[in-house]
């Protein structure tokens, strides 16, 4: 049945920022006009999956009956869908979701259907569009879909995907830890919490400016925010649960006295000097006879009788002001000291941070050390920015960075007229100098031509980064035409490193179209091995002219001189 909205486009997909694509890019025939919306948030703390992302597997998404294809996932609900990364390792399978839901929308008169899987990593949403309109029928422009999809092409949009930070997955208390299951908080001996909640406030939102009509708009909308909880935690006497039950107190007994123990009989021997006296409480009771008794103030005879009076009978021998001046020193060098105190305990924790924070990004690193750019520019010419990272701990020596190429006209490659336009510049642990101001590159003359160049480093320093940029003419190119690049770095096995160990690094394996490409060029195939390889994506060429004169491509005359 035909709906007068169709597939109209929503979300960030709307004009006239938005395109009839989303949320996918450049999709094939067989995905197309199927997805109105996309949102996966899913969990990779340890830089597994690599950008872009595919859906490789759809079930249920058409109606037409086809067989289901081999080697995948058996369906677990009416909806299900696969997610690969660029190597092709599973992001998400909503096979494995603990939960799936469905949701007509709008309620009355639905054109869409949101479908929601959660699983214990991750939460996936799909809106698909369900109807075409009358116009779209009419012109028979309508499509039917596989009720299982292998998409030629279904790269996802870098806007539908949520990468989740780091967070609390479990707590140990002692040698139990706590994973997977609700944790209770509760108040023990002396200790008192308090749950501060905070409350999302409501605001306005015009349904009118998102096409909702008036029956529709029966939402409740809040402020979109993470929900947290602040816990106070009071360490108060006799709170909670109370003071901590014991033994009951026994009669203090004296064993020590300055370090001092008693003798085999249990007796210590008190000494005094100077202006320090000891002996034993007593008062006078009777003048006539004289006659004392053991007596102490606040104290029973019978106390009194076990009791040592110790007096001083020296004055003070510093005056007042003396023990006020040397209590402000001591004050001054302790809020000086605690200034010290604070400010190193915060550096330790900083550098605990960096060192956890580096650890965590060091994987990534090491998996990542090419970096580069293809950039289409106006008529027919592409930038090329190259950095490689040497990210052993020895010295890669030579270090020779190749750059293959691919032309393709309407997707078939063939071999273009092309020519590098200008020299290169690069940079690195050799062009390090004094004479070479920091971070500009020196000239240079790549080696090979169209479709292969390299460019070498005397050597690459552990740890450093060496750079390489030029610019290719391709002169007469259409619209449609299109280019892809390759970067592969090469060096000999590594040595020992400067604290004496011994380095070694992996060999990447390359295509074999792409070896192919070697062997027919002037230049051949590398003489040392790959440890690194990168590639674009097909960038489309712009043939249009600009108002930039850099760079012109040569003409045939100049190109033959070349």
């Amino acid at each position: 049945m035909a709906h007068p909205r169709g597939r109209q486009p929503i979300g960030v997909n709307q004009p006239p920022s938005g395109g009839s694509s989303y949320p996918l890019i450049r999709p094939s025939d067989d995905v197309k006009y199927l997805l109105g919306d996309f949102y996966l948030s899913y969990e990779d703390d340890r830089c597994v999956f690599e950008y872009p992302f595919y859906l490789v597997w759809l079930h249920g998404f058409g109606d037409n009956p086809v067989s289901p294809p081999a080697g995948w996932s058996i369906p677990a609900h009416s909806y299900d869908l696969i997610v690969h990364d660029k190597n092709g390792e599973v992001v998400f399978d909503s096979t494995t979701a603990i939960s799936f839901n469905t949701t007509n929308w709008p309620a009355t008169n639905p054109r869409l259907q949101i479908l929601e899987w959660i699983a214990d990593d991750a939460v996936c949403r799909a809106t698909v569009h369900t109807e075409w309109t009358a116009a779209d029928i009419a012109d028979g422009l309508d499509l039917t879909y596989d009720a299982y999809i292998i998409p030629d092409n279904a790269e996802l949009d870098s806007r539908t995907l949520n990468k989740l930070p780091k967070r609390v997955r479990s707590l140990r208390v002692g040698l139990t830890k706590l994973q997977g299951s609700p944790i209770i908080f509760d108040s023990g001996f002396n200790i008192d919490w308090q749950n501060i909640g905070e409350e999302l406030s409501e605001f306005q939102l015009d349904f009118d400016d998102f096409g909702i009509e008036a029956e529709e708009q029966q939402l409740e909308v809040t402020l979109g925010r993470r929900v947290a909880n602040r816990i106070t935690i009071d360490a108060v006497p006799g709170a909670g649960l109370g003071i901590v039950p014991g033994c009951e107190e026994t009669a203090p007994v004296v064993r020590k006295v300055s370090g001092a123990v008693a003798d085999p009989s249990g007796n210590l021997t008190l000494d005094m000097s100077g202006c320090l006296k000891v002996q034993r409480p007593v008062t006078l009771t009777a003048s006539k006879p004289r006659e004392f008794r053991y007596a102490a103030l606040g104290l029973t005879v019978a106390e009194a009788k076990a009791a040592i009076e110790l007096g001083n009978g020296c004055g003070p021998c510093c005056q007042c002001d003396y023990f006020v001046r040397t209590y402000n020193g001591l004050a001054r060098q302790w809020d000086l000291w605690e200034t010290v105190a604070i400010e190193a305990t915060e550096s330790r924790d900083t550098l605990t941070e960096n060192i956890e924070r580096w650890t965590d990004e060091k994987s990534c690193r090491e998996n990542n050390p090419l970096k580069l750019i293809l950039i289409a520019e106006a008529e027919c010419k592409v930038a090329v920015g190259v950095l490689y990272c040497n990210v052993n701990d020895c010295c890669a020596r030579p270090l020779v960075l190749r750059f293959t190429f691919q032309y393709f006209e309407g997707g078939t490659e063939v071999t273009p007229q092309a020519y590098t336009c200008s020299s290169a510049e690069i940079d690195g642990s050799p062009q390090k100098r004094a004479d070479i101001p920091k971070g500009k590159g020196e000239a240079y003359s790549l080696a090979g031509q169209w479709p292969v160049y390299e460019a070498r480093f005397e050597y690459a320093d552990p740890q450093d980064t060496s750079r390489v940029s030029f610019r290719i003419c391709l002169p007469q190119c259409v619209p449609g035409n299109s280019l892809r690049m390759w970067v592969s770095a090469h060096y000999p096995d590594m040595g020992e490193s400067p604290a004496g160990e011994l380095c070694t690094s992996g060999v990447i394996g390359v295509p074999a179209e792409i070896e192919a490409i070697w062997n027919a060029s002037a230049i051949g195939a590398p003489v040392n091995p790959a440890r690194a390889v990168k590639t674009t994506s097909n960038i489309p060429l712009n043939a249009a002219s600009a108002f930039c004169e850099t760079c012109k491509c040569p003409t045939e005359d100049e190109s033959q001189s070349q």
